[in-house]
Formats: C-alpha cells, structure tokens, sequence
C-alpha cells in the first residue's frame, strides 16, 4: 500500500493518496487545484490515480477534480446526495471501492467531522494506524473486526 499526503500550510489543506502497489491504481482525496504534484508522486510510485473524490465541500480552497479529469481518465465520485455541480459517479453510504487489496467505505458523516479509517484485518488495521499517526488526527482507532465491531463498541457511525 502506498499513502502519501499532501499538506499546503498556507491553506491549511491536506489531501491523501492511496495506492494498490499490486493493481497500479490511487484513490486520491480531496485535491487541491495544483494537480501536478499528485500526477507526478503517482508516476513516482508506479501508479495511476482511478479515482478521486471530495469527501465534504470545500469554499476554503479549489478543488482539482475538474482539472484532474481534463489531464487524465479517471473516474470522479461524488456522494448520492450532494448537489456537487459537477459530473461524477455518485456514490452512497455502506458502499465499498475496491482497489486490489485495498477496500473503501463510504461512511456519510455530514460537515467537517474526524474521519476514521476502519480495516477489517488486524495488519491491515496496525499499517493505517500507523500511518495515520504521524498526521496528527484527533484520535486513531484501529478495530479489529471492521463495522460491526465499530459499531458494537458504541462507536458513532455519523458525527
């Protein structure tokens, strides 16, 4: 698994870059308009980013995904129940891309809300975490037993 991110201090910005080493495919999160920096760390890694995604609306900063599709083939996500203005596969809470031996869920959780990244095997769950460390988060979780242990341990599913 490749993760990189992406921190622009004057805007405060971070975006995300994941890639399956085995596939060649990157999931790319919340881009900023520069998209030169992601298209090149990609090639570095021996990837092509598939799919991008805003996971919220951002008037902070403009998004990339017009400008990555104009320089790439590339499929751009959007959640169902957003008014994104743009063309964009919709995609809806509990659904899961996967890339390889990578798997992601769409967890809807309205607003700027932590987000958790939740694997279903222990080693899986220990390389995000940490990963995710180092980020400074709020707050790393890593759970054994994907959702239903989330859930179970009371965990909320929307923030």
């Amino acid at each position: 698994m490749i993760f990189e991110q992406f921190y622009l201090e004057s805007l405060g910005h971070a975006s995300y870059l994941v890639g399956d080493e085995k596939t060649g495919r990157a999931l790319l999160l919340d881009p900023r308009r520069d998209v030169d920096v992601y298209l090149e760390s990609a090639r570095m890694h021996g990837l092509r980013i598939a799919y991008a995604i805003d996971t919220h609306g951002h008037n902070d900063y403009l998004s990339g995904l017009s400008e990555l599709r104009l320089r790439q083939d590339m499929e751009v996500l959007g959640f169902a129940g957003a008014d994104l203005g743009y063309d964009h596969r919709s995609v809806t809470d509990g659904e899961v891309i996967e890339m390889g031996d990578l798997a992601f869920e769409v967890i809807h959780t309205p607003g700027h809300s932590p987000v958790a990244f939740i694997c279903s095997t222990g080693y899986r769950s220990t390389v995000a975490a940490s990963l995710l460390a180092p980020m400074r988060p709020g707050r790393v979780l890593s759970v054994a037993g994907g959702m239903s242990a989330w859930t179970t341990s009371g965990y909320p599913i929307v923030a």
